[in-house]
């Protein structure tokens, strides 16, 4: 048997709805935990869709917004709008690569260092594995 009834989840989803999505203030007025939230959310498909749709509701609020400030010449909210939605036009400060790797062979996390480099990458030559020293 459910601890909540569906009126009370009705109200926590109306009040989510009201505070624009903020789970916090939702869960601190409803006496419950975002944990409850979460449960209902993943056990509760009608719950869930009502909860992606108020999300929805927020993003479109917020992208109103922001055409406002566009639209009145705010140039940050410009250039955001750039790095954020025109990524694939060049409006980025960094470049993004997406790899496909295989390892042949089993990689130890001890191994990698940040930026992909290797520990023996950088040990003097005559340290690295397989190197022989003359004779």
């Amino acid at each position: 048997m459910y601890k909540y009834s569906d009126k009370k989840k009705a109200a926590v989803m109306a009040t989510y709805r009201e505070t624009h999505g903020n789970l916090t203030e939702t869960c601190r007025v409803h006496k419950i935990s975002r944990q409850t939230f979460a449960n209902w959310r993943e056990k509760d498909p009608d719950f869930a869709a009502e909860a992606q749709e108020v999300r929805e509701e927020c993003g479109d609020i917020i992208e109103s917004a922001l055409m406002a400030r566009i639209e009145a010449g705010d140039t940050t909210a410009i250039i955001f709008a750039l790095k954020t939605k025109y990524k694939d036009r060049g409006w980025t400060e960094k470049s993004e690569m997406q790899l496909d790797v295989t390892a042949t062979k089993p990689v130890q996390y001890a191994d990698i260092m940040p930026h992909g480099l290797m520990y023996k990458d950088f040990m003097p030559h005559e340290l690295k594995p397989g190197h022989e020293e003359p004779q």
